[in-house]
């Protein structure tokens, strides 16, 4: 059973314009999920480097042709993601016991 879905609209209409237009109509959303604001915004700009280098490929013929069987499959296909992949993280960014956690001077913020 494939995983649902997170972004219910079309993602290659809004990489036409930018990262910060898919920033701005799907943050929101994925703050809803649960992550801080770092993580939110890594997610966003890994989906969307990942749809402009499936795009430069494409242009660039990795895929083959235009036409061809296996270039079709790529660009009619969702890219996606492993459900557990790993993920650069800033500390800053981890949630709970915020007390203890050093803000940008190295002092902890119970001080």
């Amino acid at each position: 059973m494939p995983p649902p879905t997170l972004f219910p609209m079309s993602l290659n209409n809004l990489l036409i314009v930018g990262r910060f237009t898919l920033h701005g109509s799907v943050y929101s959303q994925v703050k809803m999920l649960g992550l801080s604001a770092q993580p939110a915004v890594r997610v966003i700009k890994n989906v969307s480097d990942a749809y402009k280098t499936r795009t430069a490929n494409l242009k660039a013929g990795n895929y083959g042709r235009p036409g061809s069987k296996r270039y079709a499959g790529m660009a009619d296909s969702a890219v996606r993601f492993r459900p557990l992949a790993a993920q650069p993280f800033d500390n800053r960014a981890c949630r709970g016991n915020s007390a203890r956690r050093p803000c940008r001077s190295g002092r902890s913020r119970a001080e």
